[in-house]
């Protein structure tokens, strides 16, 4: 170091130039400063030098730097963390639910819903506009002497316009495509109507208006045998008309609407949340299963669940129906509609002795509450706690699981009096609880283990199979389940096998089916082994020659085949379901009011009957 005002060499650490009394701090920092004057950028050499000479804090721009370095890492270990701690930190009941949950997922899509659109067809039946057709046809039997049947058939059609609360119906039972019999039915407009038109030539009409109660009353007919009967003829008249009231809401009155009823039940019962929370969880040893096609090493978790638990479950699921009042409305008002028709037909004596509705609905609460408390109990006495072992695919799917538990024999006696024992508080409860244990040892019992693999492939379920075993007394039952699918675009493919194992043999039910979605051929296929007993096969072909998936489809049986204890029947016919195409219009032909119907005219529609009735067994005579 020298002295930037004399030149002198310095010593290191002399603050003050021997020579000419010069600060050496000063002089050097200016000298520095001057040497680095003009230029634009410094070194990190040149600033550690400075700010060690000058004793100054190092810039803020390099402060700066190295703090938004230590952000950035800050972040990093955050985000590290957010990903990695819920790992670590996972909820063992919390991923089994999940993996039960994901056997019956929305999110899974079969392949029979992926051609068809199932669900859509499910979620519209009874909502919107439609048509149906049933037919099916003998084509031949095996058996001697049945030939006779060959060619006779049933045919069902039917339409139903919901907005206008229209319906028709077509039922026609025929012989080599002649109808022998058909019945007609028709709703709409206040109108009810009815026709057998190879039978009778005109139309029976019924209006059902506010003039329904006077034409009751006035009907030389039907009023005397009402006036007879006891029965009030403006009474049945609202009976009549409440129950072909247009629904509310989607809902007849009287109609028990059960989608709603789940839909509250999952929505306001904790039962299944108190379930889950007693299930006992926690980790087992991973496993190799099959998945979706290739080995997966599946996390394992030992489950147990309590049997006090389960019954808790039972208990609460069966108070929440049990008190759900729209349930009780709904069937308050179906008990009503049933006792004012009783009372109505059963005469005035007999209708008095007859409880209310509102009595008949307690009745019958009771008697449910009293039955489901009865068989809780039996299923108190026999279940005893279960141990499964899960395994969870790295998708968070079930993909495996075993499981065993024990059932006890319930004394059965016992569950009943059990109540009006609590009830009277009498008995030595020592010698009681002494009493049970001897008949516990002497009890059967039976060791159940189950077990369930996942093999997936387009979705969970599409292949997999599972055991069921029974053992008591050294006896054991196997029952199998076994089931493989695949579906390509193209063609969709289904096999199902139930196989049940005993002493006395195996049971085998073997049920396949194929589509094809370009031509829309289909086959099914079903075969039922019993030991000692001939096979029971099914066999049909056919053909989808319509199909918007989620809306309407129809088909042509070609072929249905019946094969049992030797004997083989065919049949052929077409099935379909639609929206609806045309206008549901009210039958054709001469009507007849019913209710001013007099008895000579019901006479002639007898004898009208009676020949007609001759004319076709005159021709079917002549047929064979």
């Amino acid at each position: 170091m020298k002295c930037t005002k004399c030149g002198a060499e310095l010593q290191e650490n002399e603050k003050i130039c021997r020579v000419c009394g010069q600060e050496t701090e000063a002089v050097e920092t200016n000298a520095l400063k001057e040497e680095t004057k003009g230029k634009s950028d410094t070194t990190d050499g040149v600033a550690a030098s400075e700010q060690a000479l000058s004793g100054s804090p190092e810039p803020e721009k390099k402060k700066s730097g190295k703090m938004m370095i230590g952000v950035a890492a800050a972040v990093v270990a955050v985000g590290i963390g957010i990903a990695v701690v819920p790992r670590l930190m996972e909820d063992p009941k919390k991923t089994v639910i999940a993996a039960f949950e994901s056997v019956n997922s929305d999110n899974q899509i079969t392949g029979a819903e992926e051609i068809f659109g199932l669900r859509e067809f499910l979620e519209n039946y009874g909502k919107v506009n439609c048509e149906s057709i049933f037919r099916i046809q003998i084509d031949g039997c095996s058996q001697p002497g049945m030939e006779m049947l060959t060619g006779a058939g049933l045919e069902i059609r039917s339409k139903a316009d919901l907005e206008n609360w229209k319906s028709r119906a077509e039922m026609a039972l025929n012989y080599n495509h002649m109808d022998l019999a058909e019945l007609q039915f028709y709703y709409g407009d206040q109108v009810f109507m009815a026709a057998a038109p190879e039978l009778v030539d005109r139309v029976f009409t019924l209006k059902i208006n506010d003039s329904l109660g006077d034409s009751l009353k006035n009907s030389p007919t039907v009023a005397p045998y009402l006036e007879a009967s006891g029965v009030d003829t403006e009474q049945l008249a609202e009976l009549v008309q409440e129950m072909m009231k247009k629904p509310e809401n989607g809902t007849a009155k009287g109609q028990l609407d059960f989608p709603g009823l789940l839909d509250r039940y999952q929505k306001g019962c904790k039962a299944k949340e108190s379930f889950q929370q007693a299930m006992m969880v926690e980790k087992a040893e991973k496993g190799s299963f099959l998945v979706d096609g290739k080995e997966t090493v599946c996390k394992g978790y030992h489950v147990q669940i309590n049997k006090d638990s389960l019954i808790a479950f039972l208990r609460t699921s069966s108070d929440f129906f049990l008190n759900d009042e729209e349930l009780k409305k709904q069937y308050l008002d179906q008990l009503r509609l049933s006792v004012s028709m009783t009372k109505l037909f059963s005469g005035a004596m007999a209708a008095g002795d007859l409880p209310s509705a509102e009595e008949m609905l307690q009745q019958s609460y009771d008697e449910v509450k009293e039955q489901t408390d009865w068989m809780i109990q039996i299923l108190e006495q026999s279940l005893q706690d279960m141990d499964m072992t899960v395994y969870v695919d790295p998708k968070g799917r079930l993909a495996s699981l075993t499981g065993t538990t024990t059932v006890v024999e319930a004394d059965m006696e016992a569950a009943e009096s059990e109540p009006a024992n609590e009830e009277a508080g009498t008995g030595d409860s020592s010698d009681a609880a002494e009493e049970t244990g001897e008949a516990v040892k002497e009890k059967r019992e039976a060791q159940i283990d189950f077990a369930l693999d996942l093999h997936g492939g387009s979705y969970l379920t599409e292949n997999m199979n599972g055991r069921l075993s029974i053992t008591s007394e050294g006896a054991t039952t196997d029952i199998l389940y076994e089931k493989e699918e695949n579906y390509d675009g193209e063609q969709l493919d289904s096999d199902h096998t139930v196989s049940v194992l005993s002493s006395d043999g195996t049971i085998t039910m073997n049920a396949s089916g194929t589509y094809i979605t370009e031509s829309g051929s289909c086959q099914l296929d079903m075969e039922l082994l019993v030991p000692e007993m001939q096979p029971i096969k099914i066999h049909g072909s056919g053909m989808v020659t319509e199909l918007e998936k989620g809306k309407s489809i129809y088909a042509d049986i070609d072929s249905l085949s019946v094969e049992a204890e030797g004997i083989t029947m065919n049949f052929s016919g077409e099935l379909g379901y639609g929206p609806l195409s045309e206008e549901v219009l009210p039958l054709e032909g001469e009507e007849l009011d019913v209710l001013a119907a007099t008895e000579e005219d019901w006479g002639e529609i007898m004898m009208e009957v009676y020949g007609n009735i001759f004319g076709l067994m005159s021709q079917l005579t002549g047929i064979q």
